[in-house]
């Protein structure tokens, strides 16, 4: 992570100061990602713990495949995750809003289902460069609840997908 400006600044009352901050993903994560916010008024230290609204496919890119291709990766990648989301939203609703959002490929296959294909990059700090894992997703439904399917090389993409996935799909009321 960085910020800008990197180190500790004044904000006069009555005014606004900008901090940006850049967030390189190292690794996969299962939720949103901690930052530690502090700051002192008239003497007194705070600290605020904040939820980074970053989920996992803000490091993603979509993978164009073919059905059958997908097929073939899905048995190459047996890590799986499975688990249900009570939703309103529909097969179509799902094709036509979630892919572009999520940085996911909507791959063309059974109109009933919904099946999204992207790789998930990150920065190796052991070997100094940018690693993948693919993201693999089939979404099944019945009635106003989703069947949602994972595979990937790691239970933490997995995680995170969930994480991102339940958060859209029914987000907290």
């Amino acid at each position: 992570m960085q910020c800008k400006p990197g180190d500790p600044f004044d904000v006069k009352p009555g005014t606004q100061s900008m901090l940006m901050i850049l967030w390189t993903a190292n690794s996969p994560f299962p939720a949103c990602p901690e930052a530690i916010c502090q700051f002192s008024f008239e003497g007194t230290v705070y600290k605020l713990r904040l939820q980074i609204p970053v989920g996992l496919t803000k490091f993603s890119s979509p993978l164009e495949i073919d059905f059958p291709n997908f097929g073939s990766l899905w048995k190459e990648h047996s890590e799986e995750s499975k688990f249900i989301i009570e939703s309103k939203m529909t097969a179509e609703q799902i094709k036509s809003e979630l892919p572009e959002g999520l940085h996911l490929a909507l791959v063309p296959g059974p109109a009933e289902n919904v099946v999204l294909c992207g790789m998930f990059n990150y920065f190796s700090q052991s070997s100094q460069g940018v690693k993948t894992s693919p993201v693999l997703i089939r979404m099944q439904f019945a009635s106003e609840k989703i069947q949602v399917t994972c595979h990937s090389n790691s239970g933490l993409v997995n995680a995170g997908m969930e994480t991102e996935l339940s958060y859209i799909l029914d987000p907290p009321k």
